[in-house]
Formats: C-alpha cells, structure tokens, sequence
C-alpha cells in the first residue's frame, strides 16, 4: 500500500511493496535516490496509480543515473561516454532477462518484466545525453533546444506507455511530450548555467554565446548583465511556448487522461517562471530556483482531480457501452 500524509513542507511518506520475492531495498534504493536528487521527480511518482508507483520509481531513478554522469566524469569526457556504454549494455541485458547486482537496474528489471516498456526509449535516453557531450556541433538556438528536449523526451514516453500500457504512436501524444520537455530541458540548462558558474565552466554552446554576445568570463562572474539577460529571457520565452504547445497537444490527443499525468511536472515549471520574471530574469538571485513550499500540497490536490477526471471518464464509457448495447 502507498500512504501519504501531507505535512507544511514535504511528504512524510511511508512505502512498501506488495510483490513477494523481492528485495526491499531495491525499491528503497530507487525511491531515495529520487527523493534526494529530484524532490519534483519523487513527487510526481507519487500520483502515478499505485499499482505502477513503483516502476515510475525505477524509470525516474535511471534517468538520474544518467544525469550524474557528466558531474562523475566532467574532466574527460571519455570517461564519461565509457559510462554511458555501461549503461546501453547494462540495458540490453535488462531485455534478456539478465540484470547486474545494482538497485536501478534491478528495479528496471522487474519494470520490463512487468509492464510493456520499450527498448527504444531507453537507448533514445542514453543517446541524447551522450550528444550532449559534444556542443560544438551546435549551429543556433533552436538546435541547442531540440537536443535539451531530446535528454527529457525518452523518459517522459516511458512515462507515458507506462500509464497507457502501449506503444505510443499519437501524433498529437508524441507533440505534446516533445514540448513538455522542451520546456523542462530550458529550465534545466537555466539552472545548469547557475551551477556550472560557480564551478568555472560552462555548457553552453560558443555559437550560442557568441549570437548573444556573452563571454565565459561574464558567466563566471555570476553577475547578470544585459545580454544574459536577454538569453535567460528568450529561454523564459522558449519554455513558456513549449508548454502551451504540450498542454494544447494534450487536449488534442486520445491519451489525453494519461498526459495529464505526465505533464504534471508544468506546475514546478510555471513556479520556476513567476519567480523568474519576478526577480527580473536574474538567474544568480539567491531565491530563483527556491523550491516552493506549496508544491506537494499542489500536486495533490492536483492528483485528486486526475483521479476524478479518470472516474469520468470511466463512467462516461460505461454509460456509452450500455448505451450502444
């Protein structure tokens, strides 16, 4: 059973699984990696259908997996493409039925076993963040946003077959997760900039300084100035037209009732653009990227009506099948 209790700032939650012959910290394994590294991911496990809570967790888990990739081996990059060949081999054994001793892949072990997830978006996840590995490729802005969609695309797919227990071949569907992570892959590179500075480095591709005339030095200085103001600007822009183009593809879909899910994740990203734009796109303003204290309280509130929403819909086909009969 899966317990939640909502206190002021976090979830107190209490997790246990239901499936014998399992190692319990496998689960736990995955389930705090999450919570620890990606407190909005472990939230948004959470209203996933119980039954399926626990692959979420898995899937979650893998993509942090290979999100710390870069930070294990930021010094060569070598080492960090050696690290991503672990996991696409790693990842092919998990579909022959064989999984290393390591808590992510094992939890990923029973998730293929047990649901119908695709091969496919596993590598396309491996891939994409590989390609970031090499930014020099990049000739304009709207490449650079195509790959950061691309590091978030394959996991939300798996997200959603996971929900909808097929492949997912809408085009409307397909649209609508490709702009959600659009947007989340912005917000993310916002936040990265801010992170990397500190450390004196940047990812941000020189093409891309060079079209808005900012310098690694200027970054460096973690001080804002007119025309990173104007970058973090057509960001905030960029992330919020992705988002209207998922929700509007969302509306237009057949899956429309499993997006939903998957794209709850806006409401942290809406956050992150008020305060934004609140504090003058200043992206080394202490509070920016502050996590609100209201968010597990909204994502609840926003599971319940999920949960109603797909009551419906369910009595709506039950009603229409009795009608047809």
């Amino acid at each position: 059973m899966l317990k939640v209790k909502i206190l002021t700032k976090n979830f107190s939650v209490s997790l246990s699984s239901r499936v014998k012959g399992r190692k319990k910290y496998d689960y736990g394994g995955c389930v705090e990696n999450v919570k620890k590294r990606d407190y909005d991911g472990y939230l948004h496990c959470l209203v996933f259908p119980e039954h399926l809570v626990r692959f979420a967790f898995a899937i979650k888990a893998f993509n942090l997996e290979l999100a710390m990739v870069p930070d294990q081996a930021r010094s060569d990059p070598k080492i960090a493409q050696m690290r991503y060949k672990f996991w696409e081999d790693s990842i092919e054994q998990v579909f022959k039925g064989k999984s290393k001793f390591h808590p992510t892949l094992m939890e990923l072990s029973f998730a293929v076993e047990k649901c119908k997830l695709s091969k496919e978006y596993f590598k396309m996840m491996i891939d994409a963040r590989c390609n970031m590995l090499n930014m020099e490729s990049v000739q304009s802005f709207s490449e650079y946003s195509d790959k950061l969609m691309e590091v978030y695309k394959g996991c939300n797919l798996l997200l959603l077959q996971l929900l909808s227990e097929k492949s997912t071949e809408s085009k409307p569907s397909i649209r609508g997760v490709e702009e959600f992570s659009r947007a989340q892959g912005l917000i993310s590179s916002l936040k990265g900039i801010r992170y990397l500075a500190a450390k004196k480095q940047c990812e941000i591709p020189r093409t891309i300084l060079k079209e808005f005339s900012i310098s690694e030095r200027d970054l460096f200085r973690l001080e804002m100035n007119k025309n990173l103001h104007n970058y973090v600007q057509q960001i905030t822009s960029s992330t919020q037209e992705a988002l209207q183009n998922g929700v509007e593809n969302m509306r237009r879909s057949q899956d429309r009732k499993h997006l939903k899910v998957v794209l709850l994740p806006r409401i942290n990203l809406l956050y992150n653009l008020k305060s934004l734009k609140k504090l003058n796109f200043d992206i080394f303003a202490p509070k920016v990227f502050e996590r609100s204290p209201l968010l597990p309280l909204r994502y609840k509130l926003n599971s319940f009506f999920i949960q109603f929403y797909f009551l419906v819909v369910s009595v709506r086909f039950l009603f229409d099948s009795n009608l047809q009969q």
